[in-house]
């Protein structure tokens, strides 16, 4: 089936190249494939198993003609029957490393003599961020890195590796097939014990369901989806992983630089088209923080408003508490009883002074007199107490008593109680 084959310009054995795939439609073969056959033991021949059984696939970091996979494949003439008149030619299939081939999407490439069929290979990555796993997956309708991790392997396939979108649809096809046909194409592994492979007598079932297994349900309450549109599908939830890669193709075809030593041959150049690839990240557009700086960005426009103000409401509020809510201590309470007593015995004292210097004059003077003396010594007392409360609150924010005397100045201590 290979004639020569080439990696980067330089020649290589094909049998060192090559390993059996399974397809939908039988098999093939698949060059730097994860879901292959591990049938070749080349050494070169990839991709490359590691110590600890995971598999590495080759890369290329040049782009352009004769940079990437060339192979020459030959006209197989005695496997058409003779009265076979259908156009003859192979199918090719372009897809990741990690991912089951889809023989849905594949091209044919004809035999036609002179010309040179190049398939332009353009990548593009979608990544996805790690912000994504703070919302729930129905709602981001996607699967992270975090949920392929948590898992748990398929039990049903075990020929199929792998839990992306592509594979996941790959297994709803062989469920759909052995629920109708109650068979597995002899091409795959059976899926579940006492499970036989389809035969002659299953042609008819299965090409009934070739139909179901390419549809997939359609979304409930989107508009251009009528009801008589919809064909017969199958039952199955596979949805898309946030992180991935996309290879999109081009063909061209055009006339061979060389000549033909061969009348009967197809050479086929895959290259990458350009040197770098599309990467694209996929993430909240707006989370706890974005939103609270949208609020600062709002309001420190419309009205001046930053952390800072926070602060000092913050701050005056705090002393509002503190001066007209919490109550004073028992330390206020009996300083301001020892100043009462002390301004009440003064204006005792002021009284008999009063009544020994006046005991000749009349009685209702020197009651008077002495009424006006206790209504100074009350008046007294209540500026007194006053001032020894704001004293206190003075002290008790300058800290410790040396802190006190050294604070203080001293033209302000005769002011203080």
């Amino acid at each position: 089936m290979f004639s020569h084959c080439y990696w980067r310009g330089t020649p290589h054995d094909c049998n060192d190249f090559w390993r059996l795939q399974r397809t939908e439609e039988g098999f093939c073969y698949s060059f730097n494939s994860k879901t292959a056959e591990r049938n070749n033991i080349s050494p070169i021949c990839p991709p490359f198993e590691n110590a600890d059984g995971t598999y590495e696939a080759i890369r290329n970091n040049a782009a352009g003609k004769i940079t990437g996979l060339e192979f020459f494949l030959v006209d197989l003439e005695k496997e058409y029957l003779p009265n076979d008149y259908r156009v003859r030619g192979y199918s090719i299939v372009v897809h990741s490393p990690e991912d089951f081939p889809d023989v849905s999407t594949s091209y044919l490439v004809f035999k036609d003599e002179g010309k040179v069929h190049r398939i332009s290979v353009t990548v593009s990555t979608t990544i996805g961020h790690e912000s994504l796993n703070r919302i729930a997956e129905a709602k981001r309708k996607c699967y992270t890195v975090d949920d392929y991790a948590h898992m748990p392997p398929s039990s049903e396939t075990p020929a199929l590796v792998g839990n992306d979108e592509n594979n996941c649809y790959q297994r709803c096809r062989l469920r759909a097939i052995a629920q109708h046909c109650n068979c597995t194409p002899y091409y795959f592994k059976p899926i579940r014990e006492g499970l036989k492979h389809c035969g002659i007598r299953h042609i008819e079932c299965l090409k009934n369901v070739n139909v179901l297994q390419r549809n997939t349900q359609a979304p409930e309450g989107v508009p251009g989806f009528p009801k008589w549109s919809l064909p017969e599908y199958m039952n199955c939830h596979c949805p898309q992983p946030c992180s991935f890669v996309t290879y999109s193709t081009e063909v061209r075809h055009t006339f061979a630089d060389f000549l033909n030593e061969r009348s009967y041959y197809v050479y086929v150049d895959v290259m990458y088209k350009e040197l770098f690839a599309i990467s694209y990240s996929r993430f909240l557009k707006y989370t706890l923080q974005d939103l609270l700086v949208s609020f600062g960005g709002v309001a420190s426009l419309f009205l001046g408003f930053s952390l800072v103000s926070v602060a000092e409401l913050l701050y005056y509020f705090l002393n509002a508490i503190q001066l007209y809510i919490v109550p004073p201590s028992a330390r206020s309470h009996a300083s301001g009883s020892d100043t009462a007593r002390t301004f009440s015995g003064t204006a005792r004292t002021f009284s008999d002074t009063a009544r020994t210097l006046s005991g000749t004059g009349n009685k209702s003077t020197i009651t008077r007199r002495s009424s006006r003396l206790s209504n100074f010594g009350a008046s007294q007392l209540s500026s007194s107490a006053c001032r020894k409360t704001m004293d206190e609150y003075v002290f008790s924010a300058m800290g410790s008593e040396k802190a006190k005397r050294d604070k203080v100045p001293d033209h302000i201590q005769p002011f203080l109680l």
